[in-house]
């Protein structure tokens, strides 16, 4: 496929994820700037049922039966370099966070092992804005045990009004349906 109609048609598809995954729900409570500020995002336990899953990948959410059982499964069916243009499991940011986030260093972390079924020996997560830059994505070795991976980033000013932000998990660069279990997702302000 040609360029000119690749970039516009992959823009198109990435647009329609965001949509469709924002239109799924999530966070419903209503949050001043300040509270965005000083707690940011957290994602854990039954509420990884707000994550969507993009071409390749796929999560298990576990639920109030599962004694014990607080962190989702994710799985790369396919690896990333190669694979059909998508963001992995991903995690949708509402323009409040865009707003609050933009020009401010964030700590994006994500606690996470080895899954417990074939698993990955690394993992890859990345921070994207629709207009204000993007991180891409950054490769962390994972350990059998819950560990912190994180990496800073300064979103930019977003060029109209705030829209939405993501954050990807990819996990495992090279498919093969390995897996990561992450316990918390967090996005927080490091720098005011």
């Amino acid at each position: 496929m040609r360029d000119l109609f690749f970039f516009p048609l992959a823009a198109l598809f990435v647009a329609g994820m965001i949509y469709f995954a924002l239109s799924m729900g999530g966070e419903t409570e209503t949050r001043s700037d300040a509270d965005v500020l000083r707690d940011g995002y957290v994602l854990s336990g039954l509420d990884f049922s707000a994550l969507t899953a993009a071409a390749g990948t796929n999560f298990i959410v576990p639920d109030e039966t599962q004694i014990n059982v607080n962190y989702v499964v994710m799985s790369a069916q396919v690896p990333r370099e190669g694979g059909p243009a998508s963001l992995g499991v991903f995690a949708t940011l509402g323009p409040q966070y865009e707003k609050v986030f933009a020009d401010r260093t964030i700590e994006i972390t994500v606690r996470a092992r080895q899954g417990q079924v074939n698993p990955s020996e690394n993992f890859e997560m990345g921070y994207y804005t629709l207009d204000a830059g993007a991180s891409g994505w950054k490769e962390f070795e994972i350990t059998e045990n819950f560990e912190d991976y994180a990496f800073r980033f300064k979103p930019g000013l977003p060029q109209d009004e705030a829209e939405i932000d993501y954050l990807g998990i990819w996990p495992s660069p090279s498919g093969e349906s390995k897996s990561i279990d992450v316990e918390r997702i967090t996005v927080k302000v490091v720098q005011p």
